[in-house]
């Protein structure tokens, strides 16, 4: 009888020793898995936005990642609590975004924070930079045009003696005399421009407003093709949470515009949601008419008070 118990003894001890080490050299297993799961969290600036494939390109600290927004909850700067949808993001947002990093620069986001745009600014002092100017610095001056590159979108004015180089994007409002919206191919050397931009850590100026003091006739300041036009006037009905529809009050007539996802929608320089603008505000709506004569909108550019 002891031998049998013994020997029972032994096979239990056999199979217990043989579990622990089982579980020792899974647990390294279970571990390496579990820290594979990089949570992320950061704030920067949205690059692109594709509403087809729920995804943005979104910059933080000088490093570009894929944002995947199909499960993530989007929260504009308004009153509502309601998720949005990725076509209300707009390049040049600022956000912060939560989530988990799938794999490289891919990032699952959970959440999406529209936060108040600050303009992205340098960290550091370039060695050409004037020794009262910092990177980051919010610069409003009066100046000359000297060159102008509409490949590159640089510009290059004087201000006094001194040569400051200009960077011009997509975000940026550029606007005649008489206000109209105007391209960077309107300006011509000799031209007297009145702007205002945040200096880079490389001692580029990148441009938030520009206005074009120089007078130009009606015909060599448009920036239209035979299919587009723009127009001017006040807010009369704003965008619902589930409509991107605005009515203007034009000086003549109102229009009903349609605001597709993804296009261009900037209010006093700063890139927001269409949801973001209520009636009474001012715009300067670039788009065209179809058939049914419906306004589609290309780029809506916004002011909550009376321009310079």
């Amino acid at each position: 009888m002891s031998t049998s118990f013994f020997s029972r003894y032994s096979r239990l001890s056999s199979f217990l020793f043989a579990y622990v080490l089982i579980g020792a050299f899974l647990r390294p297993l279970n571990t390496a898995s579990a820290q594979s799961v990089k949570t992320f969290d950061k704030i920067g600036y949205i690059q692109t936005v594709t509403p087809s494939t729920n995804t943005v390109t979104f910059e933080s600290a000088s490093n570009l990642y894929q944002i995947d927004t199909r499960s993530a909850h989007i929260h504009l700067l308004t009153s509502t609590s309601q998720s949005s949808d990725t076509g209300d993001l707009v390049p040049g947002m600022r956000v912060e975004i939560s989530g988990h990093l799938d794999n490289g620069d891919l990032v699952a986001a959970a959440a999406v924070q529209v936060l108040p745009y600050v303009p992205p600014s340098g960290v550091s002092q370039p060695e050409s930079t004037p020794p009262t100017l910092h990177a980051g610095d919010t610069l409003k001056f009066t100046g000359t045009v000297k060159a102008v590159d509409t490949l590159t979108g640089q510009m290059t004015i004087r201000v006094g003696g001194h040569y400051q180089l200009l960077h011009v994007s997509h975000l940026t409002i550029l606007q005649s005399s008489s206000g109209e919206l105007i391209a960077l191919k309107d300006f011509k050397d000799g031209d007297r421009v009145r702007l205002t931009g945040v200096l880079t850590a490389d001692a580029t100026l990148r441009v938030a407003q520009m206005y074009l003091l120089t007078q130009r006739t009606p015909a060599a300041a448009s920036i239209h093709n035979d299919n587009s036009s723009d127009i001017q006037g006040f807010i009369s009905g704003s965008a619902s949470f589930f409509s991107r529809n605005l009515k203007v009050e034009t000086a003549t007539t109102e229009i009903k515009v349609k605001v597709p996802k993804g296009i261009p929608v900037i209010l006093d320089g700063a890139p927001v949601s269409i949801h973001k603008l209520k009636s009474g505000t001012k715009v300067d709506i670039v788009g065209s008419f179809d058939q049914n004569q419906q306004f589609n909108a290309q780029r809506v550019a916004a002011f909550s008070a009376t321009l310079p």
